[in-house]
């Protein structure tokens, strides 16, 4: 976002997200830059989208994604907020090699997993770093953790 900083009112949430995409995808139609990564990856800031806010979080700040009916819970360091993007389209975005399904409705920073235990059932359970709950890890996702 180098010198674009500017305000200004919108009427709604498209017209949030169209401005955000034009801003991204401008340097790669220019041919500025190549690849399908945006200008935020590259400077490892993932842009967070909530209501008619968009705001840019260091991608190390992140912990986990959590679905929760309609929304997705974005849970990082210091707090969370609720965005309307299915977990779906924020695994196709996000970087495989730090950011791993673990459920069905759950993605967690690789950096984040303190351990994993395996618990009833044959399922495993993941502790996280600095973080007091516990987070399921469905039977489908095992195969991540048979190597560590």
């Amino acid at each position: 976002w180098e010198g674009r900083f500017r305000s200004c009112l919108t009427q709604s949430e498209e017209y949030v997200l169209a401005y955000y995409r034009y801003i991204e995808l401008n340097p790669i139609r220019a041919g500025t830059m190549t690849g399908s990564r945006s200008c935020c990856e590259n400077r490892g800031l993932s842009p967070i989208i909530f209501g008619s806010t968009v705001r840019l979080i260091p991608v190390d700040e992140i912990v986990y994604f959590q679905s929760d009916e309609k929304y997705t819970r974005v849970v990082m360091e210091d707090g969370e907020v609720l965005v309307r993007k299915p977990i779906k389209e924020l695994l196709d975005e996000l970087d495989p090699e730090r950011y791993w399904q673990i459920h069905r409705s759950t993605i967690v920073n690789t950096r984040a997993i303190a351990f994993v235990t395996r618990g009833l059932r044959d399922q495993a359970e993941m502790k996280l770093k600095g973080r007091t709950e516990t987070l399921t890890v469905s039977r489908n996702f095992t195969h991540l953790f048979r190597q560590m």
